[in-house]
């Protein structure tokens, strides 16, 4: 049997302020890891997987890993959240190795991983 593993990192760190102790659990709950350096920022990671727009409810109603990122952007001078990731197994399987980006913008969320890299190349659209 083998392992899929999920990792990735969030660019940039986050300023500790810019969410309630409720809302980073809320975070690290969908899977998000939080290394605090000092009272100010956070850098965030994820060892093994992350739930995006799924909800949670910590007694502040539905909110998903999603909203807060966009929650972020509106109440800091950060314009963007970029989470790079990796796709790995722990057998050597075709097809089970892989990358994604999600670029997440007051204007919306974008992703991209490397299976739609390979069909844009095969369709000479990249």
């Amino acid at each position: 049997m083998a392992d899929n593993y999920t990792q990735a990192t969030v660019i940039p760190d986050i300023p500790k302020s810019a969410l309630t102790d409720k809302e980073w659990g809320i975070l690290s709950a969908s899977g998000f890891t939080l290394f605090e350096f000092g009272d100010k920022t956070v850098y965030l990671v994820v060892k093994e997987g992350f739930i995006l727009d799924d909800d949670y409810d910590l007694d502040l109603g539905d909110v998903t890993a999603l909203e807060l990122f966009h929650k972020i952007i509106k109440n800091t001078d950060i314009e963007e959240i970029v989470i790079e990731g990796a796709y790995t197994c722990s057998k050597m399987r075709s097809g089970e190795f892989g990358g994604f980006v999600t670029r997440i913008t007051k204007d919306g969320v974008e992703s991209f991983g490397t299976s739609q890299a390979l069909d844009r190349m095969r369709a000479g659209t990249l």
